[in-house]
């Protein structure tokens, strides 16, 4: 199966599940090309789409509200998500502590990637990781120097020390929504 990889297909209700647990997210909200390429179907259209990638169906009133330009769909759209975060109990993540990618071709806006913790501390990491941090120009595909990599993170050791795994039956509870049944016994 093919997938657009500029398709804004994010699912609020996986952040809601894993969100049970003390966890901080870096979210790439696809929206730049997606948003403007389907707005009538989003913002008239009876699409589920964006309800699913928001976590919410009022979005389209509150768009409609504001009366701001076509331009502005994509900005408001990660600021609504932003918004359904911090109905989690993740701290305030404004548009100006998001990273906004765009495309090298045209510099049009492509994605934002975004920090969201419910913890400062990690904002003053992802406060330097937007200071210092360059945009990115390509890939370099040609690893000829690269031999083996030590730590790497694979499907059995997604994190390490005492958190949960990948296979523990806990967080396949949590992702399929049994997450407060499973949780609870502890």
């Amino acid at each position: 199966m093919s997938r657009d990889p500029f398709d804004f297909g994010l699912k609020f209700d996986t952040l809601r599940r894993l969100s049970a647990v003390f966890v901080d997210f870096v979210v790439l909200l696809a929206i730049g090309m997606n948003a403007n390429r389907n707005y009538e179907h989003y913002v008239d259209g009876d699409s589920k789409k964006i309800d699913e990638a928001l976590g919410n169906t009022d979005w389209r009133e509150r768009w409609k509200a504001v009366g701001i330009r076509r331009s502005d769909f994509r900005p408001f759209l990660a600021a609504e998500f932003s918004k359904s975060m911090e109905l989690l109990r993740y701290l305030k993540t404004p548009l100006d502590r998001m990273k906004l990618v765009r495309s090298d071709e045209k510099n049009l806006p492509l994605y934002y990637l975004a920090l969201f913790s419910r913890n400062d501390m990690a904002f003053k990491f992802w406060d330097d990781v937007l200071k210092y941090g360059t945009d990115q120009t390509g890939f370099s595909w040609e690893l000829a120097d690269v031999t083996a990599f030590d730590d790497r993170m694979d499907r059995r050791n997604m994190e390490s020390s005492t958190r949960m795994r990948e296979d523990q039956s806990r967080l396949q509870a949590l992702l399929r929504g049994k997450g407060s049944q499973s949780l609870s016994g502890e």
